[in-house]
């Protein structure tokens, strides 16, 4: 690379960012008669939601298939992968309605008991 006009163009994933030591690829290029570097972090695609809808009118089953799609999973897994999710949200769901109904009950045995 001695004496030649150099552009190098890094296109990385933007997480990676912190791992680039620009100040080595500098001096390996220091002997070049003009040197360019350019960086091109690249950004994940987004998931674009319908303009009348929000995160919020989505369900937890909704949500994680967005995020299936947003994450490249293929269409295969997606199926086996939103199965394991329904048992564990609802099983999750019943475990808070009970934990609700313990509230509940505790808190009326609290009312009934006299305080001195």
């Amino acid at each position: 690379m001695k004496d030649a006009v150099v552009r190098l163009v890094l296109e990385y994933p933007r997480a990676r960012a912190p791992l680039i030591d620009d100040k080595t690829i500098q001096e390996y290029a220091s002997g070049s008669f003009e040197f360019h570097f350019v960086k091109r972090p690249q950004m994940d695609e987004r998931i674009r939601l319908p303009q009348d809808q929000t995160v919020g009118d989505l369900t937890p089953s909704d949500l994680l298939e967005k995020y299936w799609q947003a994450s490249h999973v293929p269409e295969e897994d997606v199926e086996a992968l939103q199965e394991l999710a329904a048992v564990i949200l609802n099983g999750e769901e019943e475990e808070v309605e009970e934990i609700e109904e313990e509230t509940k009950e505790e808190a009326e045995v609290e009312e009934v008991v006299p305080t001195q």
